[in-house]
């Protein structure tokens, strides 16, 4: 009977024991307060053994635990010769010994294997595209859909990014997206503030995390917008069709969508080309700063207010400051740094 107490335990104790053996160490427990006081004190150790198992040092733990268990047992056959009943400290070392390591053997290897595998997935799991200032990226994706970043942007995405039920990306700053169709497995883009969903199509995302707006455009095909806090505000997504546009502000969390919008402008920078309408100097220098990774400073701020209305294609950064000067009246410098600084009375 002492055996097949023994064994119940260690069953109990390394989550193997069945129903039916639950129930008959409960009973065999609640029985004798001689059982109850064995199960107990076995139990101390292992728990404490179980804590000790983080520390991931199996060897360091198996001799701890033989060093516990060694010295219960001295104190156990100590007491043994004063005890009533003999049965109560008859305890098999080796059988002990063994089934508390294996149990701490099983714990420690799962917890290591579990924390290892688990930052190894974290490591692997997502793969990331970038396009540093100065330059404009394209990234063919496993479906054969394919993404040009703009400058100073980045997407990220799923290593396994066909297995799961849908294909998504996500985007920080501004992309250009031709999908590849697959009924099965809409395409998503998330974003800080958005998440687009279409089946196959062509379309613009502008996400920069500094900017007040989040903007989609649509060229060709059908999508869905959301902003992403739709399920705490009870809005219906935004069905787009060809040539319409996505506005998001930030500010209110409210979005409008734009229709029959002259689109070229948003999306001119995917065939390399800069597009200004009567945009602010301001503005524009923000664009040249993320186009050929430069800094411009203004000596004079009133600068900022200049309207520009001018179109560049596969142009020199020189050219386009040359344009700039000449239709502003500005004077810029370029310091050793490569820092350029406009300068002048502004066009007021």
């Amino acid at each position: 009977m002492e055996d097949r107490l023994r064994l119940l335990i260690s069953k109990y104790l390394s989550k193997e024991a069945s129903k039916r053996e639950v129930e008959e160490l409960r009973a065999s427990i609640k029985a004798d307060g001689d059982d109850k006081e064995f199960f107990a004190k076995v139990s101390k150790i292992w728990l404490e053994h179980k804590r000790e198992g983080s520390s991931y040092d199996i060897k360091r733990g198996q001799r701890k635990l033989r060093q516990k268990i060694e010295n219960y047992q001295t104190s156990v056959k100590s007491l043994e010769k004063k005890a009533v009943s003999r049965r109560v400290w008859s305890v098999n070392q080796p059988f002990l010994v063994a089934a508390s390591i294996a149990v701490f053997l099983l714990i420690g290897v799962s917890v290591f294997n579990m924390y290892f595998n688990a930052e190894k997935n974290i490591e692997l799991a997502w793969e990331e595209k970038f396009a540093p200032k100065g330059a404009r990226v394209t990234y063919i994706l496993q479906d054969g859909s394919k993404v040009k970043l703009n400058s100073n942007s980045k997407i990220r995405f799923r290593k396994d990014f066909l297995k799961g039920d849908t294909r998504e990306v996500i985007l920080e700053g501004e992309a250009f997206f031709e999908v590849t169709k697959n009924k099965k497995k809409p395409f998503i883009v998330t974003t800080n503030t958005v998440s687009t969903k279409v089946l196959g199509t062509s379309f613009n995302v502008r996400a920069f995390p500094q900017e007040p707006q989040a903007i989609v455009a649509l060229v060709e095909g059908r999508v869905e917008v959301v902003d992403n806090k739709i399920d705490s505000n009870n809005r219906s997504p935004e069905i787009l069709s060809p040539m319409d546009c996505y506005v998001f502000d930030k500010k209110s969390k409210e979005g409008q969508v734009f229709e029959s919008v002259d689109l070229s402008k948003m999306i001119a920078w995917r065939d390399n080309i800069l597009l200004f309408d009567n945009d602010s100097l301001g503005d524009v220098a923000k664009v040249v700063e993320d186009w050929y990774g430069v800094e411009i400073r203004f000596q004079n701020p009133a600068l900022r207010a200049c309207l520009i209305k001018a179109s560049f294609e596969n142009e020199s950064l020189k050219n386009v400051l040359e344009v700039l000067k000449y239709a502003t009246s500005l004077e810029y410098t370029k310091d050793s740094e490569g820092i350029i600084t406009f300068s002048g009375k502004g066009c007021g």
